[in-house]
Protein backbone atom coordinates (compact mmCIF):
# COMPACT_ATOMS: atom_id res chain seq x y z
CA UNK A 1 0.00 0.00 0.00
CA UNK A 2 1.44 3.54 -0.63
CA UNK A 3 2.57 5.65 2.26
CA UNK A 4 -0.40 8.05 3.26
CA UNK A 5 -3.00 6.47 1.32
CA UNK A 6 -5.72 4.04 3.75
CA UNK A 7 -7.63 1.83 1.83
CA UNK A 8 -11.47 1.00 2.70
CA UNK A 9 -11.63 -1.77 4.99
CA UNK A 10 -14.15 -3.46 3.15
CA UNK A 11 -12.34 -2.79 -0.32
CA UNK A 12 -8.87 -4.33 1.06
CA UNK A 13 -10.96 -7.36 2.39
CA UNK A 14 -12.49 -8.24 -0.96
CA UNK A 15 -9.03 -7.89 -2.45
CA UNK A 16 -7.22 -10.25 -0.08
CA UNK A 17 -10.70 -12.91 -0.68
CA UNK A 18 -10.33 -12.14 -4.55
CA UNK A 19 -6.58 -13.03 -4.10
CA UNK A 20 -7.15 -16.17 -1.78
CA UNK A 21 -9.88 -17.29 -4.12
CA UNK A 22 -7.54 -16.86 -7.37
CA UNK A 23 -4.69 -18.70 -5.37
CA UNK A 24 -7.00 -21.71 -4.64
CA UNK A 25 -7.78 -21.86 -8.50
CA UNK A 26 -4.59 -21.51 -10.02
CA UNK A 27 -2.25 -22.50 -7.31
CA UNK A 28 1.54 -21.20 -7.22
CA UNK A 29 3.08 -22.68 -10.59
CA UNK A 30 0.79 -20.50 -12.76
CA UNK A 31 2.09 -17.67 -14.67
CA UNK A 32 1.75 -14.39 -13.01
CA UNK A 33 -0.16 -12.87 -16.12
CA UNK A 34 -2.93 -15.55 -15.99
CA UNK A 35 -2.64 -15.43 -11.92
CA UNK A 36 -3.38 -11.57 -12.07
CA UNK A 37 -6.06 -11.38 -15.11
CA UNK A 38 -7.91 -14.08 -12.96
CA UNK A 39 -7.46 -12.16 -9.49
CA UNK A 40 -8.42 -8.44 -11.33
CA UNK A 41 -11.65 -10.37 -12.66
CA UNK A 42 -12.86 -12.11 -9.30
CA UNK A 43 -11.94 -8.74 -7.56
CA UNK A 44 -14.26 -6.83 -9.66
CA UNK A 45 -16.88 -9.44 -9.38
CA UNK A 46 -16.64 -9.46 -5.72
CA UNK A 47 -17.24 -5.86 -5.81
CA UNK A 48 -19.87 -5.88 -7.91
CA UNK A 49 -22.01 -8.45 -6.20
CA UNK A 50 -20.81 -6.58 -3.22
CA UNK A 51 -23.01 -3.80 -5.03
CA UNK A 52 -25.49 -6.39 -5.90
CA UNK A 53 -26.24 -7.61 -1.87
CA UNK A 54 -26.56 -4.06 -1.36
CA UNK A 55 -29.52 -3.46 -3.57
CA UNK A 56 -31.16 -6.88 -2.70
CA UNK A 57 -31.10 -6.23 1.04
CA UNK A 58 -32.49 -2.61 0.49
CA UNK A 59 -35.14 -2.10 3.19
CA UNK A 60 -38.22 -0.32 1.56
CA UNK A 61 -40.70 1.52 4.01
CA UNK A 62 -43.80 1.32 3.44
CA UNK A 63 -46.97 3.22 4.94
CA UNK A 64 -50.33 2.10 5.73
CA UNK A 65 -51.76 3.19 3.10
CA UNK A 66 -52.84 1.73 -0.39
CA UNK A 67 -50.39 4.45 -2.28
CA UNK A 68 -47.61 3.48 0.08
CA UNK A 69 -47.77 -0.30 -0.83
CA UNK A 70 -47.72 0.73 -4.10
CA UNK A 71 -44.96 2.97 -3.91
CA UNK A 72 -43.26 -0.06 -2.11
CA UNK A 73 -43.93 -2.70 -4.95
CA UNK A 74 -42.83 -0.19 -7.69
CA UNK A 75 -39.89 0.69 -5.64
CA UNK A 76 -39.19 -3.29 -5.36
CA UNK A 77 -39.71 -3.39 -8.94
CA UNK A 78 -37.57 -0.65 -9.81
CA UNK A 79 -34.00 -2.12 -7.57
CA UNK A 80 -34.96 -5.96 -9.05
CA UNK A 81 -34.54 -4.60 -12.85
CA UNK A 82 -31.36 -2.32 -11.27
CA UNK A 83 -30.16 -5.25 -10.33
CA UNK A 84 -30.65 -7.67 -12.88
CA UNK A 85 -29.15 -4.85 -14.82
CA UNK A 86 -26.14 -4.78 -12.95
CA UNK A 87 -25.81 -8.64 -13.62
CA UNK A 88 -25.66 -8.35 -17.26
CA UNK A 89 -23.52 -5.53 -17.73
CA UNK A 90 -21.11 -6.89 -15.61
CA UNK A 91 -21.66 -10.24 -16.83
CA UNK A 92 -21.79 -11.63 -13.32
CA UNK A 93 -23.40 -15.31 -12.87
CA UNK A 94 -22.41 -18.28 -10.57
CA UNK A 95 -20.90 -19.87 -13.11
CA UNK A 96 -17.99 -17.44 -13.75
CA UNK A 97 -15.34 -18.44 -11.16
CA UNK A 98 -15.57 -22.11 -12.70
CA UNK A 99 -15.71 -20.39 -15.88
CA UNK A 100 -12.92 -18.11 -15.86
CA UNK A 101 -10.82 -20.47 -13.57
CA UNK A 102 -11.24 -23.11 -17.09
CA UNK A 103 -10.39 -20.06 -19.45
CA UNK A 104 -7.13 -19.31 -17.73
CA UNK A 105 -5.80 -22.87 -16.82
CA UNK A 106 -5.48 -23.74 -20.37
CA UNK A 107 -4.72 -27.06 -20.57
CA UNK A 108 -5.24 -27.77 -17.32
CA UNK A 109 -1.76 -28.08 -16.43
CA UNK A 110 -2.09 -25.68 -13.58
CA UNK A 111 -2.28 -27.27 -10.10
CA UNK A 112 -5.32 -26.31 -7.34
CA UNK A 113 -3.03 -24.39 -4.38
CA UNK A 114 -3.69 -26.31 -0.89
CA UNK A 115 -4.15 -23.57 2.29
CA UNK A 116 -0.57 -24.71 3.79
CA UNK A 117 0.91 -23.39 0.35
CA UNK A 118 -1.25 -20.12 0.52
CA UNK A 119 -0.32 -19.35 4.13
CA UNK A 120 3.65 -19.82 3.03
CA UNK A 121 3.15 -17.71 -0.06
CA UNK A 122 1.21 -15.15 2.01
CA UNK A 123 3.58 -15.31 4.79
CA UNK A 124 6.38 -14.42 2.55
CA UNK A 125 4.68 -12.02 0.36
CA UNK A 126 3.92 -9.93 3.47
CA UNK A 127 7.79 -10.07 4.59
CA UNK A 128 9.02 -8.15 1.26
Amino acid sequence: MCSGYMMNERIFELAEQAHEETYRVMGSTCLQEAFDDLYTEKFAELIVRECIDKIESHRIPVGNSAAGEMACEWTYAALIEIRDEIKEHFGVEDENIKAGAEIHAGDGGYEIGTQEAFDEFAKKRNEK
